[in-house]
């Protein structure tokens, strides 16, 4: 029984974790960097987006969470940064953006 058991918290934790890593993402870009995901599992936690380009100017990242409310940042040679909270199976959407 009690290795039944031990199994079963196994599994459960391989799929929790595995879950949780996949929601955070890094896209390398040709002129920037841009994390984006959320930081819990099944999409709870938070939406964030953060973006620095090297070729630009000007950094913006922005987010909308499955309520609708949006969050945005704008930075000027440096990491742009913007979150919100995030609701359990909603859909959130991360962006990021530059120009001179």
């Amino acid at each position: 029984m009690k290795l039944k058991k031990f199994l079963v918290v196994c599994s459960l934790t391989a799929i929790v974790g595995a879950s949780g890593s996949a929601l955070a993402k890094t896209a390398y870009l040709d002129t920037g960097i841009w994390k984006y995901g959320t930081t819990g599992v099944l999409g709870g936690g938070n939406v964030y987006s953060k973006y620095l380009d090297w070729d630009h100017t000007y950094s913006y990242a922005s987010v909308k969470n499955a309520k609708g409310k949006t969050a945005s940042d704008t930075k000027k040679g440096a990491e742009a940064s913007a979150s919100l909270k995030a609701y359990t199976s909603g859909k959130d959407y991360s962006y990021y953006n530059f120009w001179d």
